[in-house]
C-alpha cells in the first residue's frame, strides 16, 4: 500500500541521512508492520539516546502498536530530554484516555508553559 511504500522510502532515506522531520513523519505513517518500524527506531535510538524526536516517534509508534507501557515510557523520556509540546500533548491524550485526568491536566499545563512566555499572573 501507499503507507508501506512511504514507510520504506523514509526508512531508506533515514539510513543514509538523518532528518528529524522525517522521523516525525515516519512515526505517523501507517506502514505494513508497526513492529518493524519500532524495531528500526529502537536501533537508531542506540546511536542517538538523547534524541527527543526519536523518543516521541517511538512513543507514537508504540501507541499504534497498542503497547501502552512502552508508549508512556518513550513519551516521558521525550519530555525529559526536551520540552516538546507534541510529547506533552500525546501524554495528555494518553492519560485522558486512561481516565487519569489529574495527570492529563498536569501534562496539558506543562505543555502550555513550555510554549508560553513568562508573564505575571494574578495570585
Amino acid at each position: 500500500g501507499e503507507g508501506s511504500d512511504a514507510e520504506d522510502a523514509i526508512r531508506n532515506i533515514l539510513k543514509n541521512h538523518w532528518d528529524g522531520e522525517l522521523v516525525e513523519l515516519y512515526a505517523v505513517i501507517k506502514g505494513a508492520d508497526v513492529g518493524s518500524q519500532v524495531l528500526f527506531l529502537e536501533q537508531q535510538l542506540k546511536a542517538r539516546p538523547n534524541d527527543a524526536g526519536v523518543q516521541l516517534a517511538l512513543g507514537r509508534l508504540s501507541l499504534q502498536a497498542e503497547n501502552w507501557d512502552k508508549a508512556e515510557q518513550y513519551l516521558l523520556a521525550a519530555i525529559g530530554l526536551e520540552k516538546n509540546t507534541q510529547a506533552y500533548a500525546e501524554l495528555c491524550r494518553f492519560y485522558q484516555a486512561k481516565g487519569a485526568m489529574h495527570k492529563a491536566i498536569e501534562y496539558f499545563q506543562q505543555g502550555a508553559q513550555a510554549v508560553l512566555p513568562e508573564l505575571p499572573m494574578p495570585a
